[in-house]
């Protein structure tokens, strides 16, 4: 079976206010998502902001979501996420990343956001 890890690109005070407004935390609501589309996929959320991030060399693939953060993917706030993915990079696993996730890969590999 495939397993996937999906990073949550909120902090989680950012996942609090998606809850008060009637909203899934964006990990949970991007894990949804994939389970619809592929029922048999594992998925499992981490959230580096929050405490450690998974270890994606145990994973099949990582998914970054978006983000409602108010900095950028190379600004210093972002270091927790960062670090995910180039452990993710590092393992050679596959990454894909939805907006907050596609800049942080530019980031990570070098370019600015």
């Amino acid at each position: 079976m495939t397993h996937v890890l999906v990073v949550d690109s909120n902090p989680a005070a950012q996942n609090d206010v998606n809850r008060a407004m009637g909203l899934p935390p964006v990990g949970e609501n991007y894990a949804a998502v994939l389970r619809a589309l592929a029922p048999a996929l594992q998925v499992t959320i981490t959230a580096p902001y929050d405490g450690p991030g998974a270890d994606p060399r145990g994973f099949d693939g990582v998914v970054f979501t978006g983000s409602s953060v108010d900095w950028t993917t190379d600004a210093p706030e972002a270091a927790p996420l960062a670090a995910v993915m180039r452990a993710a990079f590092a393992a050679g696993r596959p990454v894909l990343g939805s907006c907050n996730g596609l800049h942080l890969a530019a980031s990570v590999l070098g370019g600015s956001s």
